[in-house]
C-alpha cells in the first residue's frame, strides 16, 4: 500500500515510525519543484499513530470536560486555556481524545507557572507534545521532572533550563 502525504503531514507520520517498524519513508523529487512524502507500509500495517511514549510518560490524564468539571468552568473556557497556552493538551488513547495530564491542575485552578514556562518552550519551537515530554521527563540535574519542580515554586530555574533547551 503506499500513501503520498503533503510535506506537513510526513512530520507527524514518521513520529509514529517508532512503534511501528513496518512503515519505511521516503521523498521522491517532484518536476515541479513542491516535495511530497510517501510513505509506504507493509502488510496492512497502516494506522493512525495509537500509544506514544507520552501516554506512558504522563501517569494520569484528564480529558477536556474532566478538566471543566475539576476547574469548574465551561468547556468553552477550558478550550480558551488551551488557546491563550494556559494549557496545553494532546490527543491520546485509541480513540485520540484531546487530554491534560493532571498534574497541570492543583487544587481546582491551573498550575500558575505553566503558562509562562510552556510559551517560552512554545516560542522555542516545541509542539504541544514536546512540551509535555520536556515537563515530564527525568533530568537528573535538578533531580527530577521540571513538571515537580513547577509544582514545588521553582519557575526561574525551570524557565531558565526551557530558554537553554531552545539551543
Amino acid at each position: 500500500m503506499l500513501i503520498v502525504l503533503p510535506m506537513g503531514l510526513l512530520g507527524i507520520y514518521t513520529r509514529c515510525r517508532a512503534a511501528h517498524e513496518t512503515v519505511s519513508v521516503r521523498e521522491p523529487p517532484i518536476a515541479d519543484g513542491e516535495s511530497q512524502g510517501r510513505v509506504e507500509s507493509g502488510a496492512g500495517a497502516w494506522h493512525a499513530c495509537g500509544v506514544t511514549d507520552i501516554e506512558h510518560l504522563v501517569p494520569a490524564w484528564l480529558n477536556l470536560p474532566e478538566v471543566a468539571q475539576a476547574l469548574d468552568l465551561p468547556i468553552t473556557r477550558v478550550h480558551s486555556l488551551i488557546s491563550d497556552r494556559s494549557l496545553v493538551s494532546v490527543r491520546v488513547g485509541e480513540r485520540g481524545i484531546r487530554s491534560v495530564p493532571a498534574e497541570f491542575l492543583v487544587e481546582g485552578s491551573v498550575l500558575d507557572s505553566l503558562r509562562g514556562t510552556v510559551v517560552v518552550l512554545a516560542d522555542s519551537g516545541y509542539e504541544d507534545e514536546d512540551i509535555i515530554r520536556w515537563l515530564f521527563t527525568a533530568d537528573e540535574s535538578l533531580p527530577g521532572r521540571p513538571i515537580d519542580a513547577l509544582r514545588e515554586g521553582r519557575k526561574t530555574e525551570i524557565r531558565r533550563r526551557a530558554q537553554a533547551a531552545a539551543w
